[in-house]
Formats: structure tokens, C-alpha cells, sequence
């Protein structure tokens, strides 16, 4: 049973805490408590062996029974030692807990476990009710000891009493006292029954049984007696050989000292010359025990003596252990020898087989290690098993010695030992118990892995390149590696750098060209183009080096440039060119000075109108603008040209200043740098009451057109459209203009302000003008000349005409008239126009002659003979 003493206090001590003024009283009780616990130690329990059959052999009966009887009498004693000083040492834990709260120690008889709030749990852990609402420290006391029956379990199954064999069966509270002579609220005093079960029999088969029974007493120690002393063990299980370590807590001693389960007192555990005092004091013990043995703490001081609980240790006997089984090398080469060497212990025997060994040594059952060795010459990769053997099993481990074979480079070869950059290259390998091949190109630094075996790989030569072949396997001492070299040659790239400094620059200044290069045969400088570039054409020139040349004529764009060319006339031949370009700039001279080439305006505006100053400037920074109102700066660089927008109230000049930053070179002669202009404000004329008089006329009439001017006029002029198209300009002030338009026409006045703007004003009206008549058919008589009697006929055609009359008589515009004059008459036809201003007259005469005497003209006959009965035409 393991010992649960390290965390228990005794009796007396948690009297002494609780109840210092109740020693009187806690030294009754501790004599009752004693002359109980003597009673229950040796009291005669019943024991009854039933035999469930014959038994034959009477000596192991005996055995059989005593032993039965010792697992018992081990158990019970465990019970009345561990059970009071647990059930002590966790009062003290719960009263520590409280903090001095005043609670009775057990929950009373009504109080059912479902109701209990206890300030400890069952197991001894602490619960998590506060202190003012616990009912008691421990809680129900069948509870509390129906878990600690475990402990007398254990306790027997450390000592081999198994649960087969030795088991408590029954654990409960008997009885219920108060301490006597105590006061009715002390702490009263427990008593536990127990049964004990132990079996007769072997493997648990019964032939009979002890069933020892008593009751156990808890409460306080005597108070009579103040030395205390408790027992830990740590470990209390340890492997033979090994140690343990026993602390011994004492109060009030003067003599500490251990005793073995013989009652023997401990080597070097007899420690006297100790100060007494309440103070608890450890002393701390190492034992290495071969079995398993039970120790108790013994103290004595003031003639009091005080028995620790029993703290058992138990020795173990592990399996064999194998502590080292190697070989030494564990890789050899074929024909070497290896060494296997072993330590071993809690062995009494020990085996190395494998690869046709089989050898056996002497071993030791303790914890004492056996070592050895062997020597074996394997050929090929072997495992060795050593077996070992002993008290708690057996035991094995594995060793392995690998066996190498040699391994070598066969070939590696390349079809080409010269090639130009980027060209490629076959290489060709043949290997012998290679596990693993790589080929390493120097130049790049790259590794491939390749086919252990044999093979060929095409790989790309940029430079002249050392190939490595490497082959490997695991050997004896790591990785065991072989390489071989080949090297393909190449013509290097020539590489350069090119420059000049400086690379803009003033005419009549020099510049050094710079340049170095590498894998070169032959250098040239070319210059483009030659003329003005300060040399005379190509030059040779050495791998690394600088020329100064001086440039003899500008060239800022695009500039000279010059060309590095770089040979490397090998097995096959490389060029390079580098180019660099200089700038020659004319020597720099100050900046012409600012030229204003022109600064304009809308010289004349209407009031409240805007004027746009513009102008025009070159090599000029900035222009300033000044005038009423107007104070403002313009960047002129690099575009000279600009404007702005001002609003003048009156005539204004404005003034434009244009400056350059930093100093300039004037022109010869200078050029301006500075313009005004001026702005005047217009006022536009008037024209109105343009009248004719008459307003209306006939042609060949004459009008007078007139009106009212203003009087800030420079010119007046009436055009005329329709049937008068002339331009008449009048003098301002006139007023008035006579004209005889030949039809209808509109006349237009335009007066034009003598101000900066010359605005101008105009109005119009029409004249319309009537037509004259106009002969259309003239007035005609036929025939003209008559007999009398006879008749003539008068015609006439007239347009534009308001009336036509004939004598005086009206007749239509166009007609005729069959008159029959009997004397030679003139005929009159007037033709009016519609306001009468315009007529004429035409004049016809029809002469009339008196009858005339018959002529005869001609008289003729054709044909003038005919036959007879013939006609003729007379």
C-alpha cells in the first residue's frame, strides 16, 4: 500500500492547533485512543477455515493459511497507521481552508450526502463552496471512508496480497463521541468498522477464509505528547540499483531514526543532538534497497516518542536492458573486420548470432553491467541480433555492418574539345557501382544529375567550361565520392566599357575617351564623322586606356560619335562594338537680349467693352503688363506670344515690359524691350427722319430726300438701288440730297462716327416712280394715201399710259380705227401718264386725192393663135 503521509499531521498537532487550552482533556482521550487501537491490534479476531474439500496436503494447508492470515494481520495494521494520520492531515487541510470559520468536522447523521456541503470532496480535493455556506469540513464520514479503503487495497497489493486475496470489504462509521471532559462543542472523536476478507487458496481458488474485523479510531492524539513525525518517500517505486530518497518531518525531537519492516534500525539513518522546538524540521536519507522494504520514521524528545506511518519502497527487477550493442566501424570495405561490442545488464545470459555467428556470454542478474566484444568479417551488408536473458525477461537489439564493394569512373569523354559560345557539346560517362552521378559545369555552377550507370547528355558551352563528373554512394565514413574533369574550350566574348568625359562640351575644349575591355586581340576608335571630330580617322589602340582629342567645329545634333571596336581573333573570332557620342556647343555667350516685336490691342471699344492686348515677344523670360488698373507678370520662355483681356472705363495706354533673368546681350541696334499701346472708348452715331418729298414720282421727276443726323460724323453717304445705283457722299451737316431716279429706288443714309471705332448708323425708305408711255406699235395709217371715198386704217399700241386719246377722244392703249377721210387730215393720239406729269402726241396723215380717169394697162391673149375650136386665155 503506497503511503500517504506526505501531505498527514498528527493527531497531536491538530490538537495543539485547535485546542491549546484542552490538553487535560485530549490526554484522556489519547490514553482511550491507545488502549483501543492495542485492543484492535491483538484482539483475538474469529477466524474460520472452511474446507470445501479434502485437503491432502496438510503442510501446504498450514501455508496456505498463515499466509492468508499474514496478508490480514498486514492490511489491518495498515488501516489503524494510514487512516487516522490521512484522516488528520486533510482536517488540517480543511480547516486551513475555512480559515478558522467555525464548522463541525462531519455533516450531522441527518444530513444526506445529496444536502452536504462539505469544504472538501470526497477525494480530498477542495471544493468549490464558500466557507459560510459549508455544513462541514469532510462531509458525510461513510463517504469519506468508503474512499479511503482504497488505501488498505493498495497496501496489500504491494505486498503481492492481490485483489483476489485481501480486499476490505466493509468501512463505516460505528460510532460518534465527544472527546471526554471536553466541551460540548469540541471536536468530537470517530470509530470505523472494518471486515477484512482475506482468501486460502492458490490463484484465488478458496479453501477457506480470515475474516479479521475491528473498528479504528479517528480524532485527536493524545495532547500529552508534542513530538510529531511523518515519513515521504520519493520515488516509492525504483528500479534495483537504483535509490530513493526518505524525508523525515519532525516536530518537537531530539533522536530521529528509521527502521527497516525488521524493526532494524537504518545505517546512517540515527541522528540524535537534535533541538527541540515547534517548528517542523526535515532530515533527508538515500536508500538503495535490493528488495522490497517498508520503513517508519521514529522521533523521540522530552520522553515522548511518536511512530511515522510505514512508507514502503518496492524493487523492481526490469527486463534485461540493452544499454549498447553497436559495430565498430559500422561500414567497412569487403575483407575488412568489424568489432561488435555490447553492455548489458539485469541479463544472466547474452547471445550475438547472424551471419553465421552464434556466441554466447555470461551475464549478471543485478544492475551491475556485463560488456563485451566480437570480432566478425562479413562480406556482404549483415545484421547481428544479440539476445539477452534475465530475472524480468528477455531482451533484444539489432546492430547492421554494411559491407562496400569498390566502385570506379569507366569514361567520360566529350565529342568536342573547341567550340564557339552557345554551341553544345556531347558528353559521354561509364561508372561502376555508382548510386548516384552529377556533372558540374564550372562556368554556370550548375549540377545535373545523370544515370549512375552510363550515359550522354548534351550540354551548352557559353565559355571555356571545366565539366565534372562525380559519382557517389554511401560509404563507411559518409559519402564516399570519385570525379574526373574535361575541359571545352572556347573563344571568350571580349567585353568593353566606353565613354567620354565630358560628353557636352564648348567648342575648343577637349575630351577624354576612356574604355576598357577584356578577351581582346585588337581595339579601334572610329570617329563618325571624321571631320571636326579631332581625329584624323580609325586608331588602334591598346586593350584599356583614354585618348584626349579636341573636337575643331560644332556638332550639337546629333554630335560625333565614336565607335570602340573589340577582336578576339581566337579559334573562332568575336567582335564587340561600343558607341559614345559627344556633343561641341558654340562657347556660350550671354542670351540676346528681350526684342518686343510687337504689342497690339482692340484699340477702340465701346464703354464697358473688353479690349484683347496682345503681343509678341522673343528671348524674353517674362513680359509685365501695366496701365489703370492693370499690374500683372507673364512667363514669355519659351513661348513669347500671349494676351490678355482688360475692361478700360475711359482711354487708357497700356505699357508691356519685357525682361529676361540674369544678364543678356543686347542687339546693335538694340532691340526694344518695351511697347505701349492705347485704348479709346467709341460713341456711335445717329441717323433718323429720313424722308422724299415728294414721296412719290414719275420718271424724269426730282425727289429731295432728307434727315436728322448727330453731330460726331466723318462722313454721310446714301447709296441708291433700283433705278438709281448711285453713291451720293454728302458733307456732314448737309442734310437733304435732290435726286430723279428713273424708276422705283431705294435709298439707303449711312452716317459713320468720326471716334476710334468708326461706327456707323443707317436708315432707307423707297421713292416709287411712275413710267412715262411708251410706243409699242407706232401710230401708223394704211394706206396713208386714198381716193376718196375709200378708207385707211389707223393703228396704234401704247404702254404705261394712264389715258390715250385720239382727237381728243379716248380709245384704248393698244387698237384701230378705219376712217374715211374725204380730204386730206392729220390724226392726233396722245398718250398721258398717271399723274399727268408725263405725255406725248403722235401725228399720222391720210392724204385723199380725187378719182382718177380708167387707164387700160395691158390687154394680151395667150396664146395669141389658136385652131379653130381652140381656146385662149385673154
Amino acid at each position: 500500500m503506497k503511503n500517504s503521509s506526505n501531505n498527514s499531521i498528527s493527531n497531536t498537532e491538530t490538537l495543539a492547533k485547535q485546542r491549546p487550552g484542552e490538553r487535560g482533556s485530549a490526554l484522556v482521550v489519547a490514553l482511550m485512543c491507545m488502549v483501543a487501537l492495542f485492543a484492535i491490534t491483538f484482539a483475538a479476531t474469529k477466524i474460520r477455515v472452511a474446507s470445501a474439500r479434502d485437503i491432502e496436503d496438510k503442510n501446504a494447508q498450514a501455508v496456505q493459511y498463515w499466509e492468508a492470515r499474514s496478508g490480514a494481520a498486514t492490511v489491518e495494521a495498515s488501516l489503524i497507521t494510514d487512516v487516522p494520520s490521512i484522516f488528520d492531515a486533510e482536517m488540517l487541510r480543511a480547516q486551513t481552508a475555512v480559515g478558522g470559520y467555525p464548522l463541525p468536522a462531519f455533516d450531522p447523521p441527518q444530513i444526506t450526502l445529496n444536502y452536504s456541503r462539505p469544504v472538501l470532496n470526497p477525494d480530498g480535493s477542495i471544493s468549490n463552496n464558500n466557507a459560510s455556506q459549508c455544513t462541514s469540513l469532510l462531509g458525510n464520514l461513510n463517504a469519506w471512508a468508503q474512499r479511503k479503503s482504497v488505501i488498505a487495497e493498495n497496501y496489500a497489493s504491494q505486498r503481492g496480497y492481490g485483489s483476489d486475496k485481501t480486499k476490505v470489504a466493509v468501512f463505516q462509521e460505528s460510532l460518534r463521541q465527544q472527546l471526554v471532559g471536553g466541551p460540548s462543542n469540541a471536536e468530537p472523536a470517530y470509530l470505523l468498522e472494518y471486515q477484512i476478507d482475506s482468501a486460502v487458496g492458490e490463484q484465488g481458488n478458496a479453501r477457506g477464509r480470515v475474516r479479521p474485523s475491528g473498528t479504528i479510531m479517528l480524532g485527536p492524539a493524545q495532547p500529552g505528547c508534542n513530538t510529531i513525525v511523518s515519513l515521504s518517500a520519493n520515488p516509492t517505486d525504483i528500479v534495483v540499483g537504483s535509490s530513493s530518497t526518505l524525508t523525515v518531518t519532525y516536530t518537537n525531537a531530539s533522536h530521529v531514526w528509521l527502521t527497516d519492516q525488521t524493526g532494524a534500525i537504518v545505517p546512517g539513518t540515527d541522528t540524535t543532538g537534535l533541538t527541540e522546538n515547534n517548528s517542523s524540521q526535515t532530515l533527508t536519507f538515500t536508500v538503495s534497497p535490493i528488495d522490497n522494504t517498508s520503513y517508519r520514521a521514529q522521533a523521540e524528545g522530552s520522553g515522548c516518542r511518536a511512530v511515522s506511518a510505514e512508507v514502503t519502497i518496492i524493487v523492481n527487477y526490469p527486463p534485461p536492458e540493452i544499454i549498447q550493442f553497436n559495430a565498430t566501424p559500422a561500414c567497412i570495405n569487403q575483407g575488412q573486420s568489424t568489432t561488435l561490442n555490447f553492455q548489458v545488464r539485469y541479463a544472466s545470459s547474452i547471445t550475438i548470432t547472424g551471419g553465421g555467428v552464434n556466441q554466447t556470454f555470461p551475464g549478471n542478474t543485478g544492475a551491475t553491467i556485463t560488456s563485451g566484444s566480437l570480432v566478425v568479417s562479413p562480406t556482404t551488408d549483415t545484421t547481428y541480433t544479440i539476445t539477452a536473458t534475465g530475472r524480468g525477461g528477455s531482451a533484444t537489439g539489432t546492430t547492421s555492418v554494411t559491407v562496400k564493394q569498390p566502385f570506379s569512373i569507366d569514361q567520360f569523354i566529350s565529342d568536342s574539345y573547341c567550340v564557339t559560345p552557345g554551341s553544345p557539346v556531347n558528353l559521354t560517362w561509364a561508372n561502376t557501382n555508382a548510386e548516384t552521378a552529377t556533372i558540374t559545369d564550372s562556368t554556370t555552377g550548375a549540377t545535373v544529375g545523370v544515370t549512375p550507370s552510363s550515359g550522354t547528355r548534351n550540354f551548352t558551352v557559353n565559355s571555356t567550361t571545366t565539366f565534372t563528373l562525380s559519382i557517389s554512394r554511401t560509404g563507411c565514413a559518409g559519402i564516399e565520392t570519385l570525379t574526373r574533369q574535361l575541359t571545352v574550350n572556347t573563344t571568350p566574348v571580349p567585353t568593353a566599357t566606353f565613354g567620354a568625359n565630358p560628353s557636352d562640351m564648348e567648342l575648343g575644349n577637349a575630351t577624354t575617351l576612356q574604355w576598357t575591355s577584356t578577351n581582346a586581340s585588337t581595339v579601334t576608335i572610329t570617329p563618325s564623322p571624321v571631320a571636326g571630330s579631332g581625329m584624323s580617322g580609325p586608331q588602334t589602340v591598346s586593350a584599356s586606356g583614354s585618348l584626349t582629342i579636341i573636337p575643331t567645329a560644332i556638332n550639337q545634333s546629333p554630335g560625333y560619335t565614336y565607335t570602340l571596336t573589340v577582336t578576339n581573333n581566337s579559334c573562332s573570332p568575336q567582335t564587340i562594338t561600343k558607341t559614345t557620342v559627344v556633343k561641341v556647343r558654340p562657347v556660350f555667350v550671354p542670351p540676346p537680349c528681350p526684342n518686343v516685336i510687337s504689342f497690339t490691342a482692340d484699340s477702340c471699344v465701346a464703354s464697358g467693352g473688353n479690349s484683347t492686348l496682345r503681343w509678341n515677344v522673343a528671348d524674353s523670360d517674362f513680359v509685365t503688363i501695366t496701365g489703370p488698373g492693370v499690374n500683372q507678370t507673364f512667363s514669355s520662355s519659351p513661348i513669347g506670344t500671349g494676351s490678355m483681356t482688360v475692361t478700360p472705363t475711359g482711354d487708357s495706354t497700356y505699357t508691356l515690359t519685357a525682361t529676361r533673368t540674369g544678364s543678356c546681350t543686347p542687339a546693335s541696334p538694340a532691340y526694344p524691350t518695351t511697347a505701349t499701346v492705347n485704348v479709346r472708348i467709341s460713341q456711335p452715331p445717329s441717323v433718323n427722319s429720313f424722308i422724299a418729298s415728294p414721296s412719290v414720282i414719275d420718271a424724269g421727276q426730282t425727289a429731295r430726300l432728307s434727315w436728322n443726323e448727330s453731330g460726331n460724323l466723318s462722313t454721310v453717304r446714301i447709296t441708291g438701288s433700283g433705278g438709281d445705283t448711285n453713291t451720293y457722299n454728302l458733307p456732314p451737316g448737309q442734310r437733304f440730297l435732290d435726286v430723279r431716279p428713273s424708276s422705283t429706288s431705294t435709298y439707303t443714309v449711312t452716317v459713320t462716327s468720326n471716334d476710334c471705332s468708326a461706327q456707323t448708323a443707317s436708315q432707307a425708305l423707297t421713292v416709287p416712280v411712275g413710267a412715262c408711255p411708251t410706243i409699242t406699235s407706232p401710230f401708223s395709217a394704211t394706206p396713208s394715201n386714198i381716193i376718196r371715198g375709200a378708207s385707211s386704217t389707223l393703228q396704234w399700241g401704247i404702254s404705261n399710259a394712264a389715258q390715250v386719246l385720239l382727237d381728243g377722244t379716248p380709245v384704248s392703249t393698244t387698237g384701230s380705227r378705219v376712217v374715211s377721210p374725204n380730204v386730206t387730215t392729220t390724226y392726233r393720239l396722245s398718250a398721258v401718264s398717271g399723274n399727268g406729269s408725263c405725255e406725248f402726241d403722235q401725228f399720222i396723215t391720210v392724204n385723199v386725192a380725187a378719182c382718177p380717169t380708167p387707164q387700160i394697162m395691158s390687154f394680151t391673149a395667150t396664146p395669141n393663135a389658136v385652131l379653130i375650136g381652140g381656146n385662149s386665155m385673154v
